[in-house]
């Protein structure tokens, strides 16, 4: 299930996201039924044609193992895998917090794009010190030239510092070079405090 509510006062934007899954009766922690739920705030200033600042926080919390890691098991992988997915598997309900700042401009034929992030340790953990630096900081720095008003040229950098018992990663679209046993894409488990980054160059033509 999912609901979004959202609103534009003149050069202002703002929204509020809810979304609840839930997994199969009786797959979650001693027979429960998993669920995750999703939250996600956001606004964002147009200050200017083709200039923005935005600001957005989420919030994920899990219980009973949360959906998408007993998915994750489900599908023909190691129950271990699912439970690998969190930092403490006993615990009934796991929650993380996260929020980031964007800014957009553009100078003539040249458009500037700058994020920073903060993803805050998850909260919920039975087992003492499970929890602890489970946090990733990250930011992207790119630009942006318009030969026309659908084709562009772009180059970008972008980099997350987990903490020492945290592995975020590029899972969208397999951008990542890791994976979990051949089958997932991000940092293994046993990569925690790895400090991912990425480069980009490309063309991008909207049809």
């Amino acid at each position: 299930w999912g609901v979004t509510v959202q609103g534009q006062w003149g050069a202002v934007g703002a929204g509020y996201d809810w979304v609840k899954n839930w997994g199969n009766t009786g797959t979650g922690i001693a027979g429960t039924q998993p669920a995750s739920t999703g939250h996600k705030l956001r606004a964002g200033w147009a200050y200017q044609p083709g200039a923005q600042l935005a600001v957005i926080w989420s919030k994920v919390e899990q219980d009973n193992g949360g959906f998408a890691a007993i998915t994750a098991a489900g599908a023909g992988l190691p129950l271990a895998l699912g439970l690998a997915l969190t930092p403490d598997a006993t615990a009934t309900g796991l929650s993380q917090t996260s929020w980031g700042l964007n800014w957009e401009h553009t100078f003539g034929n040249m458009q500037a794009l700058a994020q920073w992030a903060k993803v805050n340790n998850i909260t919920g953990c039975n087992a003492a010190g499970a929890c602890n630096n489970t946090g990733a900081t990250t930011w992207m720095a790119g630009l942006r030239y318009n030969v026309s008003k659908r084709t562009g040229l772009y180059v970008h950098y972008s980099a997350i510092r987990n903490d020492s018992n945290y592995n975020m990663d590029y899972p969208g679209g397999w951008m990542t070079s890791a994976n979990y046993l051949g089958a997932l894409p991000g940092l293994p488990p046993t990569s925690v405090g790895a400090d991912p980054r990425m480069y980009g160059v490309g063309v991008m033509h909207n049809f």
